[in-house]
């Protein structure tokens, strides 16, 4: 690939995006809207967050939550998914309850999780292993059934 073509193909990629905030820039001069913020009080923001002291505070803990659930969910869809897939007699049973568990949106769950744990880091927990643990407990029933 030539040199100008490496240089027009980055020049599209970032052209776009820096007229779009140019205009964003433009459009609030001045405006002391709540909900539409200015782009230096956004990127003063995303600073405060990931380089300041909020990142041991809210980003980390955050990132370890959504770790431990999906670690739990891989392994809690695999053993379960082994589980069900190798038996008939048990898929057969679980089949209906699972397809209409995984219809049920995971923020949905919230309220009722909330009620029955309080509002605690296993709570969150459990509402990202019931967001992740369908994709991995379906195909590995799946798979163990092939």
């Amino acid at each position: 690939m030539k040199a100008s073509n490496v240089f027009k193909a980055v020049l599209y990629a970032l052209g776009l995006p820096a007229i779009l905030v140019l205009l964003w820039w433009a459009a609030t001069l001045g405006a002391k809207d709540f909900f539409v913020p200015t782009p230096g009080t956004l990127a003063s923001t995303f600073a405060e967050t990931w380089f300041g002291e909020r990142i041991l505070s809210d980003v980390a803990p955050s990132l370890g939550r959504l770790i431990v659930g999906v670690a739990a969910a891989i392994v809690l869809g695999i053993v379960a998914g082994l589980l069900v897939g190798s038996v008939k007699g048990l898929r057969a049973l679980a089949g209906p309850v699972l397809e209409f568990f995984r219809a049920v949106p995971p923020p949905v769950l919230v309220p009722v999780l909330m009620l029955l744990m309080g509002i605690s880091d296993s709570m969150k927990v459990v509402v990202i292993i019931s967001g992740c643990i369908w994709p991995v407990l379906l195909n590995t029933i799946e798979g163990v059934r092939a």
